[in-house]
């Protein structure tokens, strides 16, 4: 392979990538504004007294906060440039990944997250699950 193809695959490579990054970012913008929407109703609703309909919204409220912290992960991946990293508790990064496969595990999976190990280090990007450990 040439030079000339290798920088030619790169540069295709790196058009997807800030495709991706733009979908990703329109996405995310989108997708809040669908949350507003329904968090604002479900608030609504949720000031009527009838008790046994609050506990559903309440519900969906925590559905809707998870998918506000899901959705404000994505523009790390729209940048391209990750971020700085940082060290974090691995109970943290534990903590996020607990959060975002709970919701989509199917009901006979379990996810138990024990308690890490003293003196685990972690190193990731702020709100984001890319994670170095």
């Amino acid at each position: 392979m040439t030079e000339q193809e290798r920088n030619r695959q790169q540069a295709q490579r790196s058009g997807r990538l800030d495709a991706l990054g733009q979908l990703t970012g329109g996405v995310a913008h989108d997708f809040n504004d669908i949350l507003g929407t329904i968090t604002y109703a479900t608030e609504l609703a949720a000031m009527s007294d009838d008790a046994p309909q609050k506990t559903f919204l309440d519900t969906a409220l925590a559905s809707v906060r998870r998918g506000d912290r899901l959705t404000s992960r994505l523009p790390t991946f729209a940048r391209r440039q990750p971020g700085s990293v940082r060290p974090v508790p691995v109970s943290e990064v534990l903590s996020a990944l607990q959060d975002l496969a709970g919701p989509v595990l199917e009901r006979t999976v379990v996810l138990h997250v024990g308690a890490p190990r003293p003196g685990c280090g972690c190193s990731a990007i702020p709100a984001s699950s890319r994670t170095r450990c």
